[in-house]
């Protein structure tokens, strides 16, 4: 697993690339889709802890961190 960092600026380039082609999609919810089309802890992040950039692009940087956080505890290992 890349750094939380890493994992961050990941997203949110792949957001901005999704908000270029699909100007009707905001930036948090490129985000929010993003993660959990990829991770599948995007609904964990909204709905266990209450941080929802789907609907609130200044919650981006929260959401990226407790997802990575969610993702890190799933995956041990890595």
């Amino acid at each position: 697993m890349k750094t939380r960092e890493e994992f961050g600026e990941l997203i949110k380039a792949i957001a901005h690339s999704i908000v270029r082609e699909n100007p009707h999609i905001r930036y948090g919810q490129s985000v929010f889709n993003y993660v959990d089309e990829k991770y599948g802890v995007a609904r964990i992040a909204q709905f266990d802890y209450g941080i929802d950039c789907f609907y609130d692009d200044t919650k981006v940087e929260q959401f990226l961190d407790k997802c990575y956080e969610l993702i890190k505890t799933v995956n041990k290992d890595d």
